[in-house]
């Protein structure tokens, strides 16, 4: 695994001690979000959004991690090369950054566009050229003392300078709208005459962490997103609305094995428990239920002890396979909610396992909430 890698890993186990999405009250984001003037380029919009998600960590967590970056950049800096070898490599339409996200987020205006497009991972290969240190400087210039968000984008304008220099993209598709980074990569995109292309991949809450970001074009899975977006001081003009195969399935499942299934995120333990309670309840009442663990968050260990007796499905089961078989779906809040009801399966909100959250879910402007839906405590009770 390369240094990047290695820097990607440990900041994604950090974030998911310190997330803040459920503990950062609204209305406290809603009165930090009003401090901030109105940007005045992109390069404010991503310091703004670097702002809003700092704050958001501990302070204890915020110094560990800028002066870390000191050395880093430093590194960087210097291992970096100034040049590529040119490689005999056409040029290409569309390059999309993919990092392990299914291209079925794509929508079919970009997939069926007969465009070529050509996938690779930030961390493929890195370049700063002349032009790209300069640009980098003025950034310094600015904000001297921010290490982490130079580092960021110095890491981001590196993986995007090599990827030009390698197949001269005239579109660029990402899936990015949680990095500071994101505005100001557009502004160095469009100058160099590309366009900077975000695609939704996964269910949007209101957070401060998504707050002020710009790219060329957004698309976004319904109506609901472009205000929720606009209430976060993200750029109105950038959005348009496309819902891609990940959320409308051609396949086609008529035989519903399962009453219902629960698809885990990140549960407490606490929480754990009171879902296998109710799922062994709907069992000894005859119904075929079954838990999904998360592939990241989950801990397999603890949830095959905690659901002993209760079928566990793996990710080897295909999401869209696992989905249609079900008659409800469950899940506090995940995409396979938007999943199930884009084809047509009955969704189950848990209110049940953790109230508490299930009652910010509504604070924080949860579409499936305003979609028709079951609540978990109903379904036990029938």
């Amino acid at each position: 695994m390369s240094l990047l890698g290695y820097i990607k890993k440990i900041a994604a186990k950090r974030m998911m001690k310190v997330d803040a999405l459920f503990t950062y009250p609204v209305d406290k984001q809603i009165e930090f979000l009003k401090r901030f003037p109105e940007p005045k380029n992109d390069l404010e919009r991503s310091y703004f959004q670097y702002r809003c998600q700092i704050q958001r960590a501990p302070r204890a967590d915020f110094w560990i991690q800028n002066l870390g970056s000191i050395p880093l950049l430093a590194l960087y800096w210097i291992k970096i090369p100034k040049s590529l070898r040119k490689k005999n490599v056409d040029d290409t339409d569309l390059l999309f950054f993919q990092n392990g996200i299914s291209d079925s987020i794509l929508p079919n205006s970009i997939t069926k566009s007969g465009k070529k497009i050509v996938s690779c991972n930030y961390e493929d290969a890195l370049l700063l050229t002349r032009e790209d240190r300069a640009f980098l400087r003025l950034i310094w210039k600015k904000h001297p003392f921010d290490f982490y968000f130079l580092l960021k984008i110095l890491v981001k304008v590196a993986a995007y300078s090599a990827q030009m220099s390698i197949y001269n993209p005239k579109e660029f598709l990402v899936s990015s709208e949680y990095s500071f980074t994101s505005s100001i990569l557009t502004q160095y995109v469009e100058f160099r005459k590309c366009i900077h292309t975000n695609i939704m991949h996964g269910e949007k809450l209101f957070t401060i962490s998504d707050a002020f970001v710009r790219f060329s074009r957004f698309i976004v899975w319904d109506e609901h997103y472009i205000q929720l977006f606009s209430s976060l001081r993200a750029d109105k003009s950038q959005f348009q609305v496309e819902i891609p195969p990940a959320l409308r399935f051609r396949l086609k499942v008529s035989d519903k094995r399962y009453y219902l299934k629960y698809y885990l995120s990140d549960e407490s333990e606490t929480d754990l428990i009171r879902i296998a309670e109710l799922l062994k309840k709907l069992a000894e009442r005859g119904k075929a239920v079954a838990v999904r663990p998360h592939p990241r968050f989950s801990d397999i260990n603890m949830v095959k002890q905690i659901f002993n007796g209760i079928e566990i499905e793996y990710k080897t089961v295909d999401i869209e396979e696992s989905i249609l078989s079900c008659e409800y779906v469950a899940a506090l809040f995940s995409t396979v909610l938007n999943q199930a009801y884009f084809n047509g399966i009955k969704i189950v909100i848990d209110d049940y396992s953790n109230p508490e959250k299930y009652e910010k879910l509504k604070q924080m402007n949860y579409l499936m909430m305003s979609k028709e839906h079951e609540i978990l405590s109903n379904i036990v009770i029938r």
